[in-house]
């Protein structure tokens, strides 16, 4: 997918780490008209996922999508290094704010939010998380399907 002609290859990863010679967007890409997206996520540990954009030398030829998140993660799972550093759910789902899918990143925030309150549910942390993620979600799916209809 990588070679194909129709996509347009972006690796999501922080600029901090994209070098100079890199093309990088910061929160909104520019994709060429004739392309669509085919965004690259690193999906692991930060020390991990340093790592493989490091050592992946076929990525270095595509630019990179830097995400400035306006907030803190919610991720409560594991605790971030770095106070600016997001789960790549999070990250994803402002990816997609970033090329127009407003709906489809507030969804998947939505759901994300769901996913954690149930995990600390399941380790009995009952009061971390947001109480009303399952509410919402619920009522963000019934807009979509709403609307497709």
């Amino acid at each position: 997918m990588l070679a194909d002609q129709q996509w347009y290859p972006i690796v999501v990863f922080p600029a901090e780490y994209a070098g100079s010679t890199r093309t990088v967007y910061e929160d909104n890409p520019i994709i060429p008209k004739n392309k669509r997206p085919l965004f690259v996520f690193l999906d692991g540990s930060w020390r991990e996922a340093k790592k493989m954009f490091r050592n992946s030398p076929y990525l270095d030829s595509f630019p990179v999508l830097s995400i400035n998140p306006k907030q803190l993660s919610k991720y409560l799972v594991r605790k971030a290094t770095r106070d600016h550093q997001l789960a790549t759910a999070e990250v994803a789902s402002f990816v997609l704010d970033g090329i127009g899918e407003h709906h489809n990143g507030e969804l998947l925030r939505a759901w994300f939010d769901l996913f954690s309150y149930r995990y600390q549910q399941g380790v009995q942390r009952k009061n971390q998380g947001d109480a009303n993620a399952e509410t919402r979600f619920q009522e963000l799916g019934a807009r979509l399907l709403a609307n497709k209809g």
